[in-house]
């Protein structure tokens, strides 16, 4: 038989978020015949959350790994578009209605909440929808505590967890290794930026709205025509299709700014070190909860220094003032000041790359943590008091 794995189109997707019993009847078939000694979870959106006291019920332990928002945020990134905010957090089912509903007034989404049943879901996709819609934090934070751990790589997210009902004691906050791959020499630091040494910044990222490049590229458009003749940015991610709004508005700040920035296409995953070393500078200007994104990590362990959104789930990850500055996210003025600044003295990036540590996390490292874990749920011991893990190992 067929069975639809996907949601995003499904009438009736935020249901399907909860449990989905077809898909849960493969799986759980699927793992019987297996017969692991633990499953582990790193998204469940396609099997549902009830995947998780499924798998627990036949005696399996089952980790789970939050890799994003989804668990409590409908729309994964916990980040309003209609409004252009980050939200903070799922605190009534009536501001998720109004969320996924742009335009919606407060007051009606309040009244659908309310009135929403096990009799009205019945009447339609639409209010099975708000139905399903109400009950959803509940039922998932419900069915992640069936888990034996949970696995997630910042404080922040952990705490925006536990905020709406995970338990905390099943956190274990590992923080994510990275492979650079071939790791040169720095790129060369001048004495002084000019037009023939031109302090040399990279981007790299999806062209969409939420990470931001629309921000630095405003910043570069606020600096005079004497500093911005000694930038050179790089821009790395796939470009959309041309008729993407959001990479028509990138491509007109890029004509802007006359050749100061351009798009440089992609490169392989393990060409990122060489990547890194050829900048002075590395920005992650997102604009949502980032979770100690790759890109900000493997600037810091290739030793490039970063200006990065002040964002909870980054700025835990950096050592402000020595290996990174943190702006005002959003704040594109408060990010031309500070590039005016270092493309004025490269002092701070100089200083910067002196503290920089020899080692760094690699995925190893995180798996090692992960396999220590395994071992004391699968033989019965006591987990292992496992310290959040510096990206900064001595």
């Amino acid at each position: 038989s067929h069975i639809n794995f996907g949601t995003r189109n499904n009438n009736i997707s935020i249901k399907h978020h909860i449990n989905s019993p077809a898909r849960l009847s493969l799986f759980a078939n699927m793992v019987i015949k297996l017969s692991p000694d633990l499953v582990h979870f790193h998204h469940i959106h396609g099997f549902s959350a009830a995947a998780i006291p499924k798998i627990k019920n036949v005696g399996i332990p089952v980790f789970f790994t939050a890799t994003d928002f989804w668990t409590i945020c409908t729309r994964t990134t916990l980040y309003r578009p209609q409004d252009n905010s980050v939200c903070s957090g799922p605190e009534t089912p009536a501001k998720c209605l109004s969320c996924a509903k742009p335009g919606l007034p407060d007051w009606i989404a309040r009244a659908a909440i309310a009135a929403s049943n096990t009799t009205t879901a019945k009447l339609s996709d639409s209010a099975m929808q708000i139905f399903s819609l109400k009950n959803r934090l509940a039922s998932i934070t419900g069915y992640l505590n069936a888990a034996d751990r949970i696995i997630t790589a910042t404080n922040f997210q952990a705490g925006m967890l536990t905020q709406y009902g995970v338990d905390k004691k099943l956190i274990n906050i590992v923080s994510y290794g990275v492979r650079l791959g071939k790791l040169p020499s720095r790129a060369e630091l001048p004495n002084t930026f000019d037009i023939t040494n031109r302090l040399k910044i990279i981007f790299i990222g999806s062209l969409i709205p939420i990470k931001g490049l629309h921000i630095l590229l405003e910043a570069l458009c606020k600096l005079p025509r004497e500093k911005l003749d000694c930038i050179d940015l790089k821009i790395y991610g796939e470009a959309p299709d041309n008729n993407d709004n959001y990479y028509t508005l990138l491509k007109d700040y890029v004509f802007r700014l006359k050749g100061v920035a351009k798009f440089s296409g992609t490169f392989r995953h393990d060409e990122i070190g060489v990547v890194m070393r050829s900048a002075h500078l590395c920005v992650v200007p997102s604009i949502w909860y980032e979770n100690a994104p790759l890109v900000l990590c493997s600037a810091i362990a290739a030793g490039t220094p970063v200006l990065v959104s002040k964002m909870s789930g980054m700025t835990e990850i950096i050592q402000e003032g020595k290996n990174a500055i943190s702006f005002q996210t959003g704040d594109s003025s408060e990010l031309a000041t500070t590039l005016m600044s270092l493309a004025g003295d490269p002092a701070w990036i100089k200083n910067a790359r002196n503290q920089h540590a020899t080692s760094y996390r690699t995925p190893d490292d995180y798996c090692d943590v992960i396999e220590s874990l395994y071992l004391a749920v699968v033989k019965g011991a006591k987990a292992p008091s496992v310290p959040r893990s510096d990206l900064y190992t001595p």
